[in-house]
């Protein structure tokens, strides 16, 4: 009768997953914090806001501190506005509250007194940005796709000609909004239909049991945005950055590209906004 003498292996084995560990500790530099910059103004007649932070390392995940005491004008190249800090936000800086966007016109943010660690109060930082005209669309629908058991949006609308637009998409459902963030957003240009009428273009969707499930007579909303360029690749990188990444092959994370003069970070952008509105008529089956 033979046996087999399993001992060698199974000591190799033993031996190869109860190997000692040992914990690395990387010494990761970090750059010197930098003012950051997140200022958008639209047609809407509000208080629009420009905020200011200072970046930080990339392992401090944490809220980065307002920068309190600068200057924050924008101008239109007729008028120009200084907006006020908030007592209770320090960082926010607000635009009059009947104050809004118009189309077609440059507006040039500018910062001065903005100190970023003690130091920097003498740099003047500034942004341009054109605000689009307003693309007017036709309609949105909602449907309940059961194979996938998820519900869609649907957009319906003429892309003017001969023009190079970009167009950023947000959806709120009742009073919850699905698009809280960059990558819960839909993006495109108008590379592929310029000119072209958007019959049914597919925006969104969202699964009916981790997500919302829809039931008739809910309210749906998108914003369609119409953005410059600089917003529109700045939309672009966050939603990359925000997305969910390979640890083996994805890339190292980076910065968002944006449009702050002078090493800044972040974006100032004018855009045009229109809403559009359906309720849903399905059940989920």
């Amino acid at each position: 009768m033979r046996f087999l003498n399993i001992s060698t292996p199974l000591l190799f084995i033993v031996l190869l997953f109860s190997s000692c560990e040992e914990e690395i500790h990387l010494n990761l530099k970090s750059d010197a914090p930098r003012l950051v910059v997140d200022g958008i103004i639209t047609t809407d007649t509000m208080a629009h806001r420009v905020r200011l932070t200072t970046s930080g390392s990339y392992f401090e995940n944490k809220p980065m501190p307002g920068v309190s005491g600068a200057s924050v004008s924008i101008s239109d190249g007729y008028e120009t506005i200084y907006l006020e800090e908030s007592a209770d936000s320090p960082g926010d800086y607000f635009t009059p509250e009947n104050y809004y966007g118009r189309q077609n016109h440059l507006y040039t943010l500018t910062i001065t007194n903005a100190e970023v660690d003690g130091r920097g109060g003498e740099v003047v930082y500034s942004a341009s940005s054109f605000l689009p005209p307003i693309v007017p669309m036709d309609s949105i629908r909602v449907d309940y796709f059961s194979l996938w058991d998820i519900w869609r949006v649907f957009l319906y609308g003429q892309d003017p000609p001969d023009v190079k637009n970009f167009y950023w998409f947000r959806l709120k459902i009742n009073d919850w909004w699905h698009s809280s963030e960059y990558k819960y957003s839909a993006f495109s240009d108008d590379t592929f239909f310029d000119g072209n009428y958007a019959d049914g273009v597919w925006l969104f969707w969202f699964n009916s049991e981790d997500e919302y499930n829809l039931v008739p007579g809910d309210e749906l909303m998108v914003e369609v945005w119409m953005v410059d360029e600089p917003f529109f690749e700045f939309i672009r990188g966050a939603y990359i950055e925000t997305e969910y990444r390979s640890p083996i092959f994805s890339g190292p994370p980076a910065n968002v590209p944006g449009n702050i003069s002078n090493g800044a970070l972040g974006i100032f952008s004018a855009s045009s906004v229109v809403r559009l509105y359906t309720t849903n008529t399905f059940l989920r089956q």
